[in-house]
């Protein structure tokens, strides 16, 4: 049996393949997790029973609270669902379900109505054969950070031999799912929430790709409340992001009309795109620019989103990434009298050039780690300090000083201290000093203040919302740009600022703790790193191995000019999906240096991180050799037809770039004849 990790989530809860099959073989849903990989309808009870356990033990929940649950489309059967269910009932918490509903409307109703907590079933932006589960605190809508993710841990391996099937549902189940649908559907149109109070959008055709999400149940409610010329909705039905959604488009900066309408392109199946295309040769007026076509894409939980924009001089679209929208964003609320925050907080991910840019219009930039829990938890601390005034609040104070600058900073604690501090209605400060104003990801996460009326109060709290943002950045968008000609309106969309080096190189299907602290081969990577550093850069560049506490075994060396970063070499794994990535950022000047770390790094990676026991792998292998043999390759489909096989493809060919075509005939690259060579 394969070791328990210390734990089990990745950056954002848990998530993995999923099996309906319930038929164990006498292992528990844990120990069958661990073996096989798989994510079962008895594991979903056995976490939600863990997570309702914590709550209760560390007294952050009694019994009869109650718990907001939702989920997005992937489970067809709703046994996923239900087991997750059934899971907090049996701990005697209450479960109010809410349905299909984006993952940012479940934690702001969790707010709303004072729960101790709230749960979503979301694989995110992974593929329709994968499932999850998102935890978020009440009082506070923070997630769980590593100290937490340790203590659910050691609370499923504790239970995991309990039986589920033979205690009582204790709990209550609710249904409020209309209730929350329109709670979610008036925040998104306060204006106080989506800035468009009186915008106009009379000369823009609006195509929306709901990533056959959860995106699907409010969209056409929200959008419709808009002055567009036209509103188009794609990807309402079917597989959650199967050839859809913002995945698919990562890492995309110009989307070119051949790569979607030639039959067999890589985007031939792409809806959204498709419709863009088609869209741009009906309506005349696009080729002027007098009319303008833009499409919204967002992910299968709906809390990420890019933008892309037509452009008829290249007959292409312009992909605009959560840095860009980012940036628009920040450079909009500037203009705004009312804005007198300074925070601005973006991840390792982004461009270096983005907290730059950020810093020259005014803001005070800060990097954390990859993951928007990090971005939520600085927001959630901005707001506590700024209430925080006078001699009633020095305990508090002093706690919450305490607890926020430990490097295992929990999430439980934090909230908890809220909590308490909320029952003891402590005076708050009635004109607190915020300094949190945006938050991004590179991904298309994007955090601003939401304001939520309770009836009794006005609430400032937060949750990462892909439709947010969308109409944020639309809004700025517009507003910044209303006096421009069409040539300098999509110059200022395709470089909202100065791009530096932004390439990221994938491998899929790994064994991640390979790269973790203190392991044999995360030492051989980092001395590779140090021997071509010196190989590549001249004198006067250095180089620093840098560690963020928030998400340690990312190894992340920092290039330095004069003292000055101007570039950043990293590998972390992904918290999310079965990969590592290896990242290079920094000022265009030192790209070819970059690059050809790059190349001898990806290379080591791509043969040291994947996990050869993995099916996957073997597929992958068995896949590149017959392609290079040119054998065809339906017999070898076939014998892995357990497997999904044509999504491993896209992601050898487009993330890995270990194959490519030739005439509509794989062929492989010269990084895939090296691979191969050296596998």
């Amino acid at each position: 049996m394969a070791k328990i990790p210390d734990i089990l989530q990745g950056t954002d809860g848990i998530r993995g393949r999923i099996t309906n099959n319930n038929e164990l073989n006498d292992l528990t849903p844990l120990d069958f997790y661990i073996k096989n990989n798989l994510l079962t309808p008895f594991f979903f009870e056995y976490y939600t029973y863990a997570f309702a356990s914590l709550l209760l033990k560390t007294s952050f929940a009694q019994k009869g609270d109650n718990i907001i649950i939702g989920w997005d489309p992937r489970d067809q059967t709703g046994d996923f669902n239900q087991a997750a269910i059934n899971g907090i009932r049996k701990a005697g918490l209450n479960a109010v379900k809410v349905g299909i509903l984006p993952t940012p409307a479940i934690p702001l109703y969790m707010l709303l109505k004072k729960a101790a907590a709230s749960v979503v079933l979301t694989a995110s932006h992974n593929p329709s054969d994968q499932n999850g589960i998102k935890l978020f605190l009440g009082y506070t809508g923070l997630k769980l950070l590593p100290p937490d993710d340790k203590l659910l841990t050691n609370i499923i391996k504790d239970q995991h031999r309990l039986n589920l099937q033979e205690l009582q549902l204790e709990g209550k189940l609710e249904d409020e799912s209309e209730e929350a649908r329109r709670f979610f559907i008036q925040l998104s149109l306060d204006p106080r929430n989506s800035w468009a109070n009186n915008v106009d959008f009379s000369d823009t055709i609006l195509v929306l790709d709901a990533s056959k999400g959860s995106a699907t149940s409010i969209i056409k409610e929200v959008f419709l409340s808009f002055s567009f010329k036209k509103l188009v909705m794609t990807n309402l039905q079917g597989d959650i992001n199967e050839s859809c959604g913002v995945a698919d488009i990562e890492g995309e900066k110009r989307i070119q009309a051949e790569d979607v309408i030639k039959s067999g392109s890589r985007f031939y199946a792409y809806e959204a795109l498709r419709t863009m295309f088609d869209l741009s040769k009906s309506e005349k007026d696009i080729a002027t620019g007098k009319i303008k076509l833009t499409a919204l894409i967002f992910d299968g939980d709906a809390d990420r989103c890019f933008r892309l924009d037509y452009h008829p001089a290249g007959d292409e679209l312009l992909v605009s990434s959560g840095d860009h929208l980012g940036i628009h964003q920040a450079q909009y609320l500037k203009t705004q009298q009312s804005i007198d925050t300074t925070v601005f907080i973006n991840t390792v991910e982004s461009d270096l050039n983005t907290a730059i840019t950020a810093k020259k219009i005014g803001f005070f930039p800060k990097l954390t780690g990859v993951g928007d829990k990090w971005i939520l938890l600085q927001a959630v601390l901005d707001k506590l300090n700024g209430l925080i005034y006078n001699e009633s609040c020095d305990n508090f104070a002093k706690k919450l000083k305490k607890e926020s600058k430990k490097s295992d900073i929990s999430g439980i604690i934090i909230s908890k201290l809220w909590k308490e501090y909320l029952n003891q209605q402590i005076q708050q400060n009635p004109k607190p000093q915020f300094q949190f104003c945006l938050g991004i990801e590179e991904s298309g996460h994007s955090i601003t203040p939401s304001f939520l009326n309770t009836g009794t109060e006005t609430l400032r709290c937060f949750a990462g919302s892909g439709i947010k943002s969308g109409i944020n950045s639309m809004v700025a968008i517009s507003t910044l740009n209303k006096e421009k000609t069409p040539d300098q309106w999509f110059e200022n969309l395709s470089n909202p600022f100065q791009a530096g080096v932004k390439d990221t190189f994938y491998i899929y299907y790994v064994n991640k703790n390979k790269i973790l602290p203190k392991t044999e081969f995360r030492d051989i990577i980092k001395n590779l790193i140090k021997q071509q550093f010196y190989k590549i850069f001249p004198s006067g560049f250095t180089h620093s191995f840098v560690e963020f506490q928030e998400e340690k075994s990312m190894l992340y060396c920092s290039i330095l000019e004069n003292q000055d970063q101007c570039g950043a070499v990293f590998i972390r794994n992904s918290g999310t999906e079965d990969k590592a990535a290896l990242y290079l950022r920094g000022e265009k000047r030192i790209h070819s240096r970059l690059k050809q770390l790059s190349v001898v790094l990806h290379q080591k990676l791509l043969n040291g991180l994947k996990n050869r026991d993995s099916d996957f792998v073997k597929f992958e292998i068995s896949l590149l050799s017959s392609v290079q043999k040119g054998e065809t390759l339906d017999q070898l489909f076939a014998s892995f037809h357990d497997l999904p096989v044509e999504r491993i493809l896209k992601e050898i060919e487009l993330k890995e770039g270990l194959l490519t075509r030739k005439n509509g005939k794989l062929i492989l690259t010269d990084k895939g004849m090296r691979f191969l060579s050296d596998w």
